[in-house]
């Protein structure tokens, strides 16, 4: 299963948002995978959830931390081998949860993630703002925190409680330490992580006002963000968002 949050007061996320749920409802029908989100009480998340046919619980949105450990109780209750962590303003292709299952199927996997990434700057007042670019990460064997995708009994060992102080930013680090407590622990914890350009896989994080992290001024390549969507997604989906961009930046339309 999927496990994201959500918060859509004070922020311009409701369009990235439904995107997303729009999204993981393909993903859905495309691998069997489904998702869990968290949402807080009163900003309509939930109905945008039931709509698309995702699970959806209620938290109060800060300590972030606590919100996620919420989902993953949640989660826990349906019993599923992996859960990957993504967020609401995560685009992600079917073609990337298809490689995912298959390197199940390959081996039982600790934690399974990706090295590189997609940006796009939707946020007028931060660094970025109407740009769209590639990273290259790291080093390939340098695991990001978006996508990641973690076995049920790492999950176990922690109690389903992946954070473990109350904390709205460093969460990526955080669950990493969990996971290296985990294998220092005696538990399984074997990783392997894939390029999505290498592969020709869309994962892509899109910044906008309401986002706690900024677009971060990593040395990246230029994209042509119509081209990345359209690439990747079908056109009743690529279409709206390329629309919703085009709107943001340009004041189109």
């Amino acid at each position: 299963m999927v496990l994201s949050a959500v918060h859509l007061e004070g922020g311009t996320r409701h369009d990235i948002y439904r995107f997303f749920c729009k999204r993981m409802e393909a993903v859905r029908s495309a691998t069997g995978i489904e998702t869990l989100i968290v949402g807080t009480t009163g900003d309509g998340a939930g109905d945008v959830a039931a709509k698309h046919g995702h699970h959806f619980i209620e938290h109060q949105n800060k300590p972030l931390s606590y919100k996620f450990n919420a989902g993953l109780q949640a989660i826990r209750e349906h019993n599923p081998d992996y859960v990957m962590i993504l967020g609401s303003d995560d685009i992600a292709s079917d073609s990337l949860f298809h490689a995912y299952k298959a390197l199940t199927l390959q081996h039982e996997y600790g934690v399974i993630g990706v090295h590189d990434l997609y940006f796009m700057g939707l946020h007028d007042k931060r660094w970025g703002f109407g740009y769209c670019g590639y990273w290259k990460g790291r080093k390939q064997s340098y695991m990001l925190g978006v996508g990641r995708m973690i076995h049920k009994r790492i999950l176990d060992y922690c109690d389903w409680n992946l954070w473990y102080d109350a904390r709205n930013s460093g969460l990526d680090g955080a669950a990493s330490k969990t996971i290296k407590n985990a294998k220092q622990a005696g538990v399984n914890a074997d990783s392997i992580t894939i390029g999505i350009k290498k592969h020709n896989h869309l994962l892509i994080d899109i910044k906008t006002r309401g986002n706690i992290s900024s677009m971060s001024n990593f040395e990246m390549d230029d994209v042509e963000y119509d081209r990345l969507f359209f690439d990747h997604l079908s056109p009743d989906e690529a279409g709206p968002i390329v629309f919703h961009i085009d709107k943001t930046i340009y004041g189109k339309y």
